[in-house]
């Protein structure tokens, strides 16, 4: 699961682009295709926070202040990152809903939330790493995405998530 933003922040700009510039009856099929690919992002919400859940078992571990008080004044000091971070898992949730999982504001917003630090860095004239250079067996990841991918589109396929177009020829 750790490989789904990755593939979220370089397959949703593709969809967005083809479907600035595709036709009506191909549009339809990439609204449908990015349905699916916000639904993933469902699972990286689950993966997050379960790191979330580890890192405050570990500062509980070590005895750290884990008070409410104790989490704010560490969150004081770095602000922009814990909200981006919020924000980061809270859109996902919204595609659960059937016309918010098919907004192109929505993906875009998630997109330059995970892309911030490579925005940021080329403002600034600082080095970053672009999101997916450190995983070494890259062609298993992109797989096991395409899966996750086809099995969340079948999935929602089936539960008639995904409009089908009606023609007559």
């Amino acid at each position: 699961m750790e490989f789904v933003e990755v593939g979220y922040a370089y397959l949703v700009p593709i969809l967005l682009l083809l479907s600035i510039f595709s036709r009506n009856n191909s549009k339809h099929y990439l609204r449908n295709v990015l349905s699916a690919v916000n639904v993933c992002m469902l699972f990286f919400v689950v993966f997050a926070c379960r790191e979330y859940f580890g890192l405050y078992q570990l500062a509980k571990a070590f005895g750290f202040n884990l008070t409410v008080k104790g989490i704010l004044m560490l969150f004081s000091t770095n602000i922009p990152f814990v909200i981006k971070s919020l924000v980061t898992l809270l859109i996902p949730i919204c595609f659960l809903n059937k016309k918010l999982s098919r907004s192109y504001l929505l993906s875009a917003a998630l997109l330059l939330l995970l892309w911030w630090d490579a925005i940021y860095a080329l403002f600034t004239h600082k080095t970053v790493n672009l999101m997916g250079s450190n995983y070494l067996p890259l062609q298993f990841r992109i797989l096991k995405y395409l899966s996750l991918l086809i099995g969340i589109y079948g999935f929602l396929w089936l539960t008639k998530r995904i409009n089908r177009i009606d023609r007559k020829d």
